[in-house]
């Protein structure tokens, strides 16, 4: 309309440029403050709940008033930058949210969740840790139920519960095989992982519930759209995992993850996102 080229415009002193829009500073704290609102909101309704995920957040913090995929990663990356909310597994919520256990609850829930660690990828049921501990079964399942909601484990059938850390090292191998052949056979899977069919096509109906893979005929493939990730890229041939899950199933380090950064460009640019999101990360890093 001005006939100016960007580099020409005379923009306000607080004005932010992100991606291909231009935003008020005032106005992008007005966003910040309104996804943190929505999440202490969420907290006071659901308070045994572990948070919200990001889309979600996104949809209920702006319903009526979508704002454009650049800006909403912008505002995402400096929310979990200044620590004003930290993500818990494939939740956002906010710093200090947890999800309340008695004394008793505690004491169990302490007991209960090495044995599940140590478990590996053929964990426990309930009624064995019942047993093994001489506690009610309903209790056992009331807990390991509220560390599923915490997201310190997952139930992946009733009554089988398993460590965050194995989860995410059978969502990498899944990955990996899903970056090599696209769509995986539950018996490739299950070679894979070295577990009977019957327990790794409960794994897979996991993954599919969990928004992470989706069954095509007799195979899965990865759902591009999914909110949750392993914490592995499926791109390559490498699991990220804890220093302790990879002393646990014996992976080779060949690298430590010091930082990440997301970005989003315009659509007719599409691919080239990750040359901004390096800036970010070089600049966060001080390099």
């Amino acid at each position: 309309l001005t006939g100016l080229t960007p580099g020409e415009w005379q923009l306000p002193d607080d004005v932010l440029r992100i991606g291909d829009s231009l935003i008020l500073s005032r106005h992008l704290d007005a966003l910040r403050a309104r996804a943190i609102d929505t999440l202490a909101a969420f907290h006071t309704r659901m308070p045994d709940e572990p948070g919200l995920g990001a889309g979600s957040l996104r949809r209920v913090a702006f319903v009526g008033a979508p704002i454009p995929d650049a800006l909403w990663s912008a505002l995402l990356d400096t929310l979990l930058q200044q620590h004003a909310i930290e993500r818990h597994g494939g939740w956002l919520r906010l710093p200090g949210h947890e999800i309340a256990f008695t004394d008793a609850e505690r004491a169990l829930a302490d007991t209960l969740l090495p044995r599940v660690a140590a478990g590996g990828f053929d964990p426990p049921w309930v009624r064995q840790h019942a047993v093994a501990l001489n506690a009610p079964e309903a209790q056992v399942r009331a807990v390991l139920q509220k560390l599923a909601r915490q997201g310190a484990v997952h139930q992946v059938v009733h009554d089988l519960f398993y460590a965050a850390d194995a989860i995410e090292t059978l969502a990498t191998r899944f990955g990996n095989l899903a970056a090599a052949h696209r769509h995986v056979q539950a018996a490739v899977f299950r070679d894979a992982v070295d577990l009977g069919r019957k327990r790794a096509i409960q794994i897979l109906e996991f993954f599919d519930r969990a928004g992470y893979t989706r069954r095509v005929a007799n195979a899965r493939m990865l759902r591009p759209d999914s909110e949750w990730r392993p914490h592995a890229g499926s791109a390559g041939s490498s699991e990220l995992a804890s220093a302790e899950a990879a002393e646990k199933y014996g992976l080779t380090k060949r690298a430590r993850v010091v930082g990440m950064a997301t970005a989003g460009v315009a659509p007719r640019v599409m691919g080239i996102g990750p040359v901004p999101a390096t800036k970010k990360l070089m600049q966060q890093l001080g390099m």
